[in-house]
């Protein structure tokens, strides 16, 4: 008999101590508040479905860094009736981070579309 079995009782334990000892959450202020959604959209004529989700959380600041952070994503998918190949799935996200005279601003767009035998990925950043 193993007597090295790693259970999901054990791996508990171990997330239990680590989270016991994690740190305090960052105090933040809310510059501009979140704010998140989740649309379906049937198209009863076409027979097409859309599902838009939003996931603002916002823009914050950290004053023990003094930072201004900021994470927004805009996601889409869709698909046409029983159409496997018709599927689609859009993504885009914006993450800023700012400090002082120092800016960034991360944007990033990602498209998943499918055939009968491929998924094809297409993304891009600036």
């Amino acid at each position: 008999m193993c007597k090295n079995i790693v259970t999901p009782c054990t791996v508990l334990k171990y997330i239990d101590i680590f989270l016991g000892e994690a740190t305090s959450p960052l105090k933040t202020g809310v510059i501009e508040a979140e704010n998140p959604n989740w649309r379906v959209i049937p198209d009863l004529a076409t027979d097409a479905s859309i599902l838009e989700v939003i996931n603002d959380a916002g823009e914050h600041y950290i004053p023990d860094v003094d930072m201004q952070t900021g994470r927004k994503a805009l996601e889409c998918y869709s698909s046409q009736g029983e159409d496997f190949n018709s599927v689609r799935g859009e993504t885009w996200w914006r993450r800023t981070y700012q400090r002082g005279d120092w800016r960034i601003k991360i944007i990033t767009r990602t498209v998943l579309t499918s055939s009968a035998t491929d998924f094809y990925l297409r993304g891009a950043y600036r």
